[in-house]
């Protein structure tokens, strides 16, 4: 089982090393399609919608921490306290980015979009200051709109509002 890899070496001095197919060997030369059956996908499907159910809520939850991570950093930028390491920001990009990841996944398309709207702010954008903080409230405000209301999907007339709002605020394109 411990083959060396197939090396070639061309006149131009290139060196071609053949891919090693040693764990589909040691796997007995299963494939992707052999794993991953129509009942195995069948349960993922199930195990997501299940879980559906109480997304909404978890997120929620989720969000009042963001809130109290928002209004710490609020209080450290106030006093001129913000650390170079910027840990409340961080945790604040983490969790933003834990909803951008997971809302698409359980129908919340347009939580999605401000979730990106709000990480593509912080990433491009001085959010250390009052202004950057008023736009992460106003970005979670709309999250925050979107799961106590359950709007799923695009969200229609609403959802194109929400958009055209943290476009113009942002500067960031989600229509």
């Amino acid at each position: 089982m411990n083959k060396k890899p197939e090396v070639t070496i061309k006149e131009n001095g290139a060196r071609i090393v053949a891919p090693y197919f040693g764990l589909k060997e040691k796997i007995g030369g299963a494939s992707i399609t052999s794993i991953v059956t129509d009942r195995a996908v069948e349960n993922a499907e199930q195990a997501i919608e299940n879980h559906g159910s109480s997304y909404a809520q978890e997120v929620m939850d989720e969000i009042i921490e963001i809130k109290d991570q928002i209004n710490n950093l609020a209080e450290k930028i106030e006093s001129g306290d913000v650390s170079k390491d910027r840990d409340e920001f961080r945790l604040i990009v983490r969790n933003v980015l834990n909803i951008k990841s997971n809302a698409g996944l359980y129908g919340y398309s347009l939580a999605t979009q401000v979730a990106r709207s709000l990480f593509e702010y912080c990433m491009e954008s001085d959010c250390m200051n009052a202004r950057g903080i008023t736009i992460i409230n106003v970005h979670i405000d709309a999250l925050s709109a979107v799961f106590e209301r359950n709007i799923q999907g695009e969200g229609g007339e609403i959802g194109k509002a929400i958009q055209m709002d943290l476009s113009a605020l942002t500067g960031i394109k989600l229509l």
